[in-house]
Protein backbone atom coordinates (compact mmCIF):
# COMPACT_ATOMS: atom_id res chain seq x y z
CA UNK A 1 0.00 0.00 0.00
CA UNK A 2 2.89 2.37 0.74
CA UNK A 3 4.17 2.12 -2.84
CA UNK A 4 0.69 2.75 -4.25
CA UNK A 5 0.27 5.81 -2.03
CA UNK A 6 3.71 7.13 -3.04
CA UNK A 7 2.89 7.22 -6.78
CA UNK A 8 -0.73 8.37 -6.39
CA UNK A 9 0.02 12.12 -6.67
CA UNK A 10 1.69 11.42 -10.04
CA UNK A 11 -0.88 8.90 -11.35
CA UNK A 12 2.04 6.47 -11.46
CA UNK A 13 2.54 2.76 -11.90
CA UNK A 14 3.50 0.11 -9.36
CA UNK A 15 4.84 -3.10 -10.89
CA UNK A 16 4.65 -6.32 -8.89
CA UNK A 17 7.00 -9.21 -9.57
CA UNK A 18 6.28 -12.92 -9.78
CA UNK A 19 4.90 -14.64 -6.71
CA UNK A 20 2.11 -14.59 -4.18
CA UNK A 21 1.60 -11.38 -2.23
CA UNK A 22 -0.30 -12.14 0.98
CA UNK A 23 -2.25 -9.18 2.37
CA UNK A 24 -4.29 -8.79 5.54
CA UNK A 25 -6.04 -5.49 4.68
CA UNK A 26 -7.61 -4.31 1.46
CA UNK A 27 -5.52 -2.36 -1.03
CA UNK A 28 -6.74 1.10 -2.01
CA UNK A 29 -5.78 1.72 -5.64
CA UNK A 30 -6.92 5.24 -6.50
CA UNK A 31 -6.05 8.51 -8.22
CA UNK A 32 -5.13 7.07 -11.62
CA UNK A 33 -2.56 4.60 -10.23
CA UNK A 34 -1.90 1.47 -12.30
CA UNK A 35 -1.05 -1.70 -10.35
CA UNK A 36 0.58 -4.15 -12.77
CA UNK A 37 1.47 -7.79 -12.27
CA UNK A 38 3.41 -10.22 -14.46
CA UNK A 39 0.28 -12.06 -15.60
CA UNK A 40 -2.61 -13.80 -13.91
CA UNK A 41 -0.65 -17.04 -13.68
CA UNK A 42 2.46 -15.37 -12.18
CA UNK A 43 1.34 -12.61 -9.79
CA UNK A 44 -1.21 -13.42 -7.08
CA UNK A 45 -2.67 -11.10 -4.46
CA UNK A 46 -4.13 -13.32 -1.76
CA UNK A 47 -6.25 -12.04 1.12
CA UNK A 48 -5.21 -13.88 4.30
CA UNK A 49 -7.10 -12.17 7.12
CA UNK A 50 -9.87 -13.96 8.92
CA UNK A 51 -11.71 -10.68 9.46
CA UNK A 52 -15.26 -10.13 8.28
CA UNK A 53 -14.66 -7.44 5.67
CA UNK A 54 -11.48 -8.24 3.86
CA UNK A 55 -11.75 -7.70 0.12
CA UNK A 56 -8.54 -7.64 -1.90
CA UNK A 57 -8.87 -4.18 -3.45
CA UNK A 58 -10.94 -1.03 -3.74
CA UNK A 59 -10.35 0.69 -7.12
CA UNK A 60 -11.42 4.30 -7.73
CA UNK A 61 -10.40 7.53 -9.42
CA UNK A 62 -9.56 5.97 -12.78
CA UNK A 63 -7.07 3.49 -11.28
CA UNK A 64 -6.23 0.17 -12.98
CA UNK A 65 -5.42 -3.41 -12.04
CA UNK A 66 -3.58 -5.24 -14.83
CA UNK A 67 -2.19 -8.78 -15.14
CA UNK A 68 -2.70 -10.52 -11.80
CA UNK A 69 -4.91 -12.87 -9.81
CA UNK A 70 -6.91 -11.56 -6.85
CA UNK A 71 -8.16 -14.30 -4.56
CA UNK A 72 -9.87 -15.11 -1.26
CA UNK A 73 -11.45 -11.71 -0.57
CA UNK A 74 -14.67 -11.66 1.39
CA UNK A 75 -17.47 -9.45 2.65
CA UNK A 76 -19.41 -11.08 5.46
CA UNK A 77 -20.83 -8.23 7.56
CA UNK A 78 -22.75 -5.02 7.15
CA UNK A 79 -25.61 -3.92 4.96
CA UNK A 80 -24.93 -2.69 1.42
CA UNK A 81 -21.32 -3.81 1.44
CA UNK A 82 -20.40 -5.00 -2.05
CA UNK A 83 -17.44 -6.59 -3.79
CA UNK A 84 -15.96 -9.66 -2.15
CA UNK A 85 -12.67 -9.54 -4.06
CA UNK A 86 -12.80 -6.12 -5.77
CA UNK A 87 -15.00 -3.06 -5.36
CA UNK A 88 -14.59 -1.14 -8.64
CA UNK A 89 -16.02 2.33 -8.10
CA UNK A 90 -14.34 3.99 -11.11
CA UNK A 91 -11.48 2.30 -12.90
CA UNK A 92 -10.40 -0.69 -14.94
CA UNK A 93 -9.53 -4.34 -14.44
CA UNK A 94 -7.66 -5.93 -17.37
CA UNK A 95 -6.08 -9.34 -17.89
CA UNK A 96 -6.84 -10.41 -14.32
CA UNK A 97 -8.27 -13.50 -12.67
CA UNK A 98 -10.79 -12.81 -9.90
CA UNK A 99 -11.40 -15.99 -7.92
CA UNK A 100 -12.65 -17.50 -4.66
CA UNK A 101 -14.39 -14.31 -3.49
CA UNK A 102 -17.22 -14.61 -0.97
CA UNK A 103 -20.09 -12.26 -0.24
CA UNK A 104 -22.33 -13.20 2.67
CA UNK A 105 -24.04 -10.08 3.96
CA UNK A 106 -27.50 -8.57 3.78
CA UNK A 107 -28.15 -6.36 0.76
CA UNK A 108 -24.71 -7.15 -0.62
CA UNK A 109 -23.34 -8.79 -3.71
CA UNK A 110 -20.67 -9.14 -6.29
CA UNK A 111 -18.59 -11.80 -4.60
CA UNK A 112 -16.02 -11.46 -7.38
CA UNK A 113 -16.46 -7.82 -8.46
CA UNK A 114 -18.92 -5.07 -7.64
CA UNK A 115 -18.72 -2.36 -10.31
CA UNK A 116 -20.27 1.11 -10.32
CA UNK A 117 -18.33 2.64 -13.23
CA UNK A 118 -15.50 1.38 -15.37
CA UNK A 119 -14.22 -1.47 -17.47
CA UNK A 120 -13.53 -5.15 -16.88
CA UNK A 121 -11.85 -6.68 -19.91
CA UNK A 122 -9.92 -9.79 -20.93
CA UNK A 123 -10.34 -11.23 -17.45
CA UNK A 124 -11.46 -14.49 -15.85
CA UNK A 125 -14.07 -14.31 -13.09
CA UNK A 126 -14.26 -17.82 -11.62
CA UNK A 127 -15.52 -19.68 -8.55
CA UNK A 128 -16.87 -16.72 -6.56
CA UNK A 129 -19.80 -17.34 -4.21
CA UNK A 130 -22.73 -15.20 -3.08
CA UNK A 131 -24.37 -17.04 -0.19
CA UNK A 132 -26.76 -14.61 1.50
CA UNK A 133 -28.52 -11.41 0.52
CA UNK A 134 -31.86 -9.68 0.64
CA UNK A 135 -31.11 -8.22 -2.77
CA UNK A 136 -28.41 -7.07 -5.19
CA UNK A 137 -26.89 -10.55 -5.36
CA UNK A 138 -24.45 -11.92 -7.93
CA UNK A 139 -21.69 -14.44 -7.62
CA UNK A 140 -19.33 -13.20 -10.34
CA UNK A 141 -19.98 -9.53 -11.21
CA UNK A 142 -22.59 -7.18 -9.78
CA UNK A 143 -23.31 -3.91 -11.58
CA UNK A 144 -24.30 -1.97 -8.50
CA UNK A 145 -25.84 1.52 -8.59
CA UNK A 146 -24.04 2.58 -11.77
CA UNK A 147 -22.55 6.07 -11.58
CA UNK A 148 -21.33 6.06 -15.18
CA UNK A 149 -20.60 3.77 -18.10
CA UNK A 150 -19.89 0.10 -17.41
CA UNK A 151 -18.20 -2.14 -19.97
CA UNK A 152 -17.55 -5.84 -19.50
CA UNK A 153 -15.73 -7.15 -22.57
CA UNK A 154 -13.99 -10.37 -23.62
CA UNK A 155 -14.25 -12.00 -20.18
CA UNK A 156 -14.70 -15.61 -19.13
CA UNK A 157 -17.27 -15.76 -16.32
CA UNK A 158 -17.64 -19.35 -15.09
CA UNK A 159 -18.24 -21.43 -11.98
CA UNK A 160 -19.70 -18.59 -9.90
CA UNK A 161 -22.69 -19.23 -7.67
CA UNK A 162 -25.53 -17.31 -6.10
CA UNK A 163 -27.52 -19.23 -3.50
CA UNK A 164 -29.11 -16.39 -1.55
CA UNK A 165 -32.58 -16.85 -2.96
CA UNK A 166 -32.63 -13.30 -4.27
CA UNK A 167 -33.13 -14.61 -7.81
CA UNK A 168 -30.23 -12.78 -9.38
CA UNK A 169 -27.39 -14.44 -11.23
CA UNK A 170 -24.52 -16.72 -10.42
CA UNK A 171 -22.39 -15.14 -13.14
CA UNK A 172 -23.71 -11.61 -12.97
CA UNK A 173 -26.50 -9.38 -11.82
Amino acid sequence: QDEIDAVAPYHGTVTLGNGTFEIDTQLFVTNGVTLVGQGMDKTVIKQTTSGQDSRCAMVDGGAKLVGMTLTDGKITAGDYNHGGNVKLLNGQISYCCITNGVSHSSHSGGAGISISQGIVDHSVIINNSQTYSWGNAAGGILINTPSGDVLIDACLIVGNSESSGADYGGGGG
